[in-house]
């Protein structure tokens, strides 16, 4: 049987998220940052296998905030084709459940919305005047 996370889980999971957020975008650097970042994962699953309902390893966790970051950014990406799509009908949007609004808040905005960049290379309203010799 499957193990299916209850609010409990969600709950104590965003609650850790939000309160290392360094630990939620996996910004862990420098010489110790794998070591920090696995006791972080071990602390958590200890609160998460604590709630009940089963014991699952840090592996099993790990791939649950895994899956949840990819199912918003499925759903995000749903909602930015259903902005640009032609034809007629109502656009249809995926909406987000609490805890995944949460998710976004601590992972930020170009978790799934992606990093805008300014295009590069000459500008259209400057002009050069040369002497003609």
């Amino acid at each position: 049987m499957a193990f299916k996370m209850n609010e409990n889980h969600w709950n104590v999971l965003i609650d850790f998220m939000e309160s290392h957020k360094e630990f939620a975008r996996g910004q862990f650097v420098g010489p110790n940052g794998k070591t920090t970042q696995r006791k972080f994962w071990e602390e958590l699953s200890g609160k998460l296998n604590s709630l009940g309902h089963g014991i699952r390893p840090v592996e099993k966790w790990q791939k649950s905030w895994a899956d949840i970051k990819y199912t918003i950014k499925k759903k995000a990406f749903y909602n930015n084709q259903q902005l640009v799509a032609t034809g007629g009908g109502p656009k249809m949007n995926k909406s987000l459940n609490i805890w995944e609004e949460r998710a976004v808040a601590i992972l930020g905005k170009t978790f799934h919305e992606g990093v805008e960049r300014a295009e590069c290379g000459v500008s259209n309203n400057t002009c050069y005047y040369f002497p003609l010799r």
